[in-house]
């Protein structure tokens, strides 16, 4: 500036002059430099932004917070944006808060692939490590819940064995330090500062249910195994038998020992349940660890009941007994609730067993004739899942009316037990299930048309704002495919598949190649004789004309068209070429027939539409 003074200027060494700023413009840099300070985020404000994705449910939360945690532990950052180059130092690291926080993100389970929830639970294994290295700040030691979140994120690995082992290994680590902080507190009289921070980890009433359902998972990867070589065994045993001509009858299963279907698992999983009631006793865990442990025991014997190992299904409903009891006497965090009851009726109806459904409406008719009657203290509502298991077990056994009668009774609760989609979608399944079990023909079309007023049911509640209803693709697929695969070729039987293709047509779902192909095939069914030659050739002429406009025409829908089954009158093979001729005239055929089919076979092929010798593609 021309305006500066004389008193400013000094001659550095090397003969150059240079502007030595004023003691008041000094302060003032300083001011400003001190207010760019105030303006930049603390560690709180970072803890903030982690904690929002740690509670956020969207699949990039566990990333997200994983980089605001890394903007923390890139150390020192310095600035020089201020006034005139003036460095501005800030030193923020991450604390015990910050790290809880990402662990408790790792530990939330988010999204279903197994090798990204094994990731993250070792990563949050590595980071409990680091905090309790020797090295790590004192500022970043770990604490109960810093232990907890890292076997919370290992149980959301339900597909792995080996959880339990980890889990297990973690517990172990908890009990020896606080073990080894407590002894040296008895000796010495007092600790020394670097390990005072031993003092908050004990394990809790958390860790110790968290480590039962790692021995639930244990159970429950095993018994899948063995059940499905159980099944494997059997199905090649039988299909052995078949082709040998001898009937073999199949006890193979009953020889097992607890080592291989989880029973050995769900031992130690009651052994810590013993050990926390122990500690209850003496008033070392939350009131309700109790009722917790009881309902994951429950829920692992539920897993592990199938036809195979039906004495699961008691021993999860002598746990149940056992909780009652208990509760009576006195204990009131032992009581049941409707979690407990759902268990033991989960663990009856996968038994299989001629009486399994008997029982789980036992145990719902308990729970709904102790709400009515109060005749305890201790009295608990079922809920629909309550319900849908039942219905589960009825449809399991082929009872479809009971199943029906189970809806039904829901509704009539006007509005305190409400059905949800998967009682709509038990009822439909239990009625096509129905249809294929039973060698009756009129029963065929009964049920398939049963299947069908109740989802025209589903669609109208829907339709009434009734948002937590809604069918899935899935029951107008069994409906369709019930009606083509049964014996039954009465008149209702098109009326049925008809309805049902244009309900799913017009429905959020759309139809697809299958919808086509099993509507054909109720229709070549119902209308096969000579009386209905118009009828039918009005039907394939409509069905394969919006068939290829929706570019669905499939391979099977061709070969079932022209090399299907025919009859001596009605549908012959002289009939059958005619109709072939007329609809699909001469090779080649328009590729936009079938541009909405995904696979490498399902396009047909001019080869596809031979359908005999003299036919009339095969001439050419």
């Amino acid at each position: 500036s021309n305006t500066t003074s004389e008193s400013h200027q000094s001659v550095s060494d090397n003969g150059i002059t240079t502007f030595r700023p004023p003691d008041s413009i000094n302060q003032e840099m300083e001011k400003v430099a001190s207010i760019v300070r105030s303006l930049q985020p603390t560690v709180h404000h970072y803890n903030s932004v982690i904690k929002a994705w740690a509670h956020d449910s969207d699949s990039i939360s566990v990333a997200r917070s994983r980089r605001w945690l890394s903007k923390l532990e890139d150390g020192p950052k310095n600035f020089d944006d201020s006034p005139d180059n003036l460095l501005i130092h800030t030193t923020l690291q991450p604390n015990d808060e910050s790290y809880d926080l990402y662990l408790h993100s790792c530990s939330r389970g988010i999204g279903k692939k197994r090798h990204l929830l094994r990731e993250r639970a070792s990563e949050a294994e590595d980071i409990l490590r680091y905090r309790m290295s020797p090295d790590a700040p004192s500022n970043i030691r770990p604490t109960t819940d810093s232990f907890n979140n890292v076997i919370r994120a290992w149980t959301r690995c339900r597909k792995d064995y080996s959880v339990a082992d980890r889990v297990l290994n973690l517990v172990r680590e908890m009990e020896g330090i606080h073990r080894e902080v407590i002894m040296k507190e008895q000796h010495k009289g007092q600790i020394i500062e670097e390990e005072k921070w031993k003092l908050n980890i004990i394990p809790d009433s958390k860790t110790y249910t968290m480590a039962i359902d790692s021995w639930v998972i244990a159970a429950s990867v095993k018994a899948e195994k063995w059940y499905s070589e159980q099944r494997s065994q059997i199905h090649n045993t039988r299909r052995k038998s078949h082709r040998d001509g001898n009937n073999v009858t199949i006890h193979n299963y009953e020889n097992r020992q607890e080592n291989e279907d989880g029973t050995a698992e769900m031992r130690n999983a009651e052994a810590i349940m013993e050990y926390i009631r122990d500690l209850e006793e003496f008033g070392h865990v939350d009131p309700g660890a109790a009722l917790i442990a009881y309902n994951t025991i429950l829920s692992g014997w539920a897993r592990l009941a199938n036809e195979f190992r039906p004495d699961n299904a008691k021993k999860s409903e002598a746990l149940l007994y056992e909780m009652i009891e208990l509760s009576e006497s006195g204990k009131e965090n032992c009581a049941p609730d409707v979690l407990s009851y759902n268990a033991v009726i989960k663990a009856w109806a996968k038994s299989k067993r001629l009486n399994s459904a008997d029982r789980a409406e036992w145990w719902l008719r308990k729970m709904i004739d102790g709400t009515c009657q109060q005749q305890s203290v201790h009295t608990v509502r079922p809920n629909v899942n309550s319900f849908n298991l039942v219905m589960e077990a009825f449809l399991q056994l082929n009872d479809a009316s009971r199943v029906e009668d189970l809806l039904r009774e829901m509704d009539a609760t006007d509005g305190v037990i409400t059905p949800n989609s998967e009682s709509f979608s038990k009822v439909i399944r239990a009625w096509t299930r129905n249809a294929l079990n039973t060698s009756n023909h009129s029963l065929q079309s009964y049920s398939i048309e049963n299947a069908r007023r109740w989802l025209e049911e589903l669609l109208q509640r829907e339709s009434q704002g009734q948002s937590e209803l809604g069918p899935a693709p899935e029951l107008f697929s069994s409906i369709l495919k019930s009606a083509a695969t049964c014996h039954d070729d009465s008149e209702s039987l098109l009326s049925v598949g008809q309805w049902t293709f244009w309900a799913m047509r017009d429905s959020r779902f759309g139809v697809n190649s299958l919808a086509y192909e099993w509507l054909l095939d109720i229709g070549l069914k119902v209308l096969a004789s000579q009386k209905d030659n118009k009828r039918r050739e009005d039907f394939l002429i409509s069905l394969v004309e919006q068939c290829c406009r929706d570019g669905l025409l499939s391979v099977r829908f061709v070969k079932s068209l022209s090399s299907g089954r025919v009859f001596d009158e009605g549908w012959t093979a002289g009939e059958r070429e005619r109709i072939c001729r007329q609809i699909f005239g001469d090779a080649p055929f328009p590729m936009h027939w079938s541009r909405n089919l995904c696979g490498r076979y399902s396009t047909p092929t001019p080869e596809d539409f031979c359908v005999a010798k003299q036919g009339y593609l095969s001439e050419e």
